[in-house]
């Protein structure tokens, strides 16, 4: 099962460090996950690092080390909530850059690609005319190649469906 978490980590869009404060040896772990993931191939990945039980840090002069030490890191703790706001914009964030605008056009003969968009995208608009479905959607990198023949021809953003996007 580990095994195969790895294996995932390695075609995620973005990964999630989370680091416990209290522990001794912090710079050890972050250092270790950072050589693991170069080892599998995923080092490349963007990765939100949360900083987590800061409210455990009585010491104010800790967390500020803590924020030199790790700038983009959000301070976090799951106890209480705080930081969670930032966490949140930050997950916001990267799944804004892992998906793609797209206006589509799916002839009624596809519903299951209207469907597969519904589960696996955000489907912003949907409308139907005679020939199929209209949908504005922000698909992930891995449903390009299947909507690419769906692409509306006056679709705005046609850096989205470039080939080269198709073969990230």
């Amino acid at each position: 099962a580990f095994k195969s978490t790895l294996e995932e980590t390695a075609t995620a869009d973005f990964l999630i460090e989370v680091i416990d404060v209290t522990g001794e040896q912090i710079e050890e772990h972050h250092r270790t996950t950072c050589d693991v993931l170069a080892e599998i191939g995923a080092g490349n990945r963007p990765v939100i690092t949360v900083l987590n039980k800061v409210d455990c840090l009585t010491d104010p002069l800790a967390r500020r080390r803590l924020e030199r030490r790790y700038p983009h890191a959000v301070l976090a703790s799951a106890k209480t909530g705080e930081g969670l706001d930032l966490l949140l914009a930050e997950l916001a964030r990267e799944l804004d850059a892992a998906l793609r605008l797209l206006d589509l056009h799916v002839p009624h003969a596809r519903y299951d690609i209207i469907a597969r968009l519904h589960r696996s995208s955000a489907v912003l608009e949907e409308s139907a005319d005679a020939e199929g479905v209209r949908l504005r959607v922000r698909v992930p990198p891995e449903l390009l190649a299947m909507v690419l023949p769906f692409v509306s021809e006056n679709h705005a953003d046609s850096a989205c469906v470039a080939p080269s996007t198709v073969l990230e």
